[in-house]
């Protein structure tokens, strides 16, 4: 092994430069982006709700296997030295930390000394999706706020739901959950 020490960092553009790495993931085009779901906007990774999205959005799982798999690259080279990944996204809170801490929590398993730091985690939520007004007879919000209600209350109430696997039960509700979120998600990009 020649990683002396990997360093994953979290970030979020919105709030400056990428710090400087070997590696840098920008997720913040190409993975959906729980900022859009008022339920989920004010919360961040450190939120179970938060991590789920996160973890179940389509290729995510795919990339953090694919940047172990580089970290494996660099630690067959010859020089013994720190390793630097950092993760985006647009405001650091949700994506970008989700990823850096399953990142982190994949890489701590290879032996070599993992660090993981959060720049922008704890900084303020950037509004970012104009006037975000929501109608309170909207059906379809109301729906999904009960949803996302029932997900939380649910995963925090299983035992069996408490590593990010959800049971059956949590798998049913979760997806009712997420599909509701993308409805009405897609009719605030429409307005």
């Amino acid at each position: 092994m020649t990683a002396s020490v990997i360093n994953v960092v979290s970030f979020g553009y919105l709030h400056g430069a990428p710090p400087n790495a070997h590696l840098v993931l920008n997720l913040s085009e190409h993975f959906r982006d729980p900022h859009v779901s008022p339920a989920l906007r004010y919360m961040d990774a450190n939120g179970l709700p938060v991590r789920q999205a996160v973890l179940a959005t389509p290729g995510i799982s795919e990339l953090i296997c694919a940047t172990s798999l580089l970290v494996d690259a660099y630690d067959v080279g010859p020089i013994d030295a720190p390793l630097t990944i950092a993760v985006g996204c647009a405001g650091g809170r949700h994506r970008a930390a989700t990823v850096a801490m399953a990142l982190a929590d994949r890489l701590g398993k290879t032996g070599i000394p993992v660090h993981l730091e959060h720049r922008d985690l704890t900084k303020p939520v950037v509004e970012r999706d104009g006037d975000g007004t929501v109608r309170p007879g909207d059906q379809l919000f109301i729906d999904y706020m009960v949803a996302f209600e029932a997900s939380v209350l649910h995963t925090s109430g299983c035992p069996a739901c408490g590593d990010d696997q959800p049971c059956e039960e949590g798998e049913a509700v979760w997806t009712r959950f997420v599909g509701l979120q993308d409805r009405w998600s897609s009719t605030q990009n429409r307005r």
